[in-house]
């Protein structure tokens, strides 16, 4: 027989029951910023990607600009031009890597490239160039991601 006034060892069913509650009302939302969290680290991952195939796409639109020659592209994803120092400059998708070539330099503008289109029409008239670059790349996500840019040269 127990005694009225005797201690108890150990916790009660209520007892377990109640921090039991508390501990998933105290894990829950943590679970939930962690998951949140990952959620926009890919967002970002994802933004940077465009940021850089916008910056990318504009380089080559300033590229082309100041170009003294410019030829018409010959082998698809790739265009050469005469730069301002009279080098010849090679701007070719190889693998999925956008590649600048300069004689013995090479290095890579952008990953992750899906494709990259030029497409030039002279004016007969004025003589003026005209030269659309189309990149398209893709996002960690994989979502496709495509700018185009169109640089007018007299």
């Amino acid at each position: 027989m127990t005694k009225p006034n005797a201690r108890r060892n150990g916790a009660g069913l209520l007892e377990v029951i109640a921090s039991l509650i508390l501990l998933t009302m105290i894990v829950m939302p943590l679970a939930s910023m962690i998951r949140g969290g990952a959620h926009v680290a890919a967002d970002a991952r994802g933004t940077r990607q465009s940021d850089r195939a916008r910056q990318t796409i504009r380089w080559i639109d300033g590229q082309i600009r100041d170009a003294t020659l410019v030829s018409p592209p010959l082998i698809a994803g790739r265009l050469d031009f005469v730069d301002a120092s009279n080098r010849l400059i090679t701007v070719q998708l190889i693998q999925d890597r956008l590649v600048y070539i300069s004689g013995s330099t090479r290095s890579t503008l952008l990953e992750n490239v899906t494709a990259i289109g030029f497409d030039m029409t002279v004016d007969p008239l004025t003589n003026a160039t005209l030269v659309r670059t189309t990149l398209e790349t893709r996002d960690v996500s994989g979502a496709t991601i495509r700018n185009t840019v169109h640089t007018h040269r007299e």
